[in-house]
């Protein structure tokens, strides 16, 4: 497995873990960051693409995590 996708799929579990925390369901999310659906959260969650700086910003502030927090994994 690449690095980028090792990337890709343990932010993809750290979101799913603070959204599931904090009560939200995948349209919540998509609708608290401004997505027209929650297909792309489930992307995200499962490490099928990259994300953008502007969703991490987003899903930072609607998950009311630190930025750095997002990314607090061990590859």
């Amino acid at each position: 497995m690449e690095k980028a996708e090792k990337i890709r799929l343990l932010f993809g579990k750290k979101i799913r873990d603070l959204r599931i925390a904090k009560g939200l369901t995948q349209d919540n999310l998509a609708f608290e960051i401004g997505l027209s659906s929650s297909r792309h959260i489930r992307k995200i969650e499962n490490g099928e693409v990259f994300v953008n700086l502007r969703t991490i910003v987003r899903l930072s502030e609607a998950l009311e995590t630190p930025l750095q927090d997002l990314f607090d994994f061990v590859l």
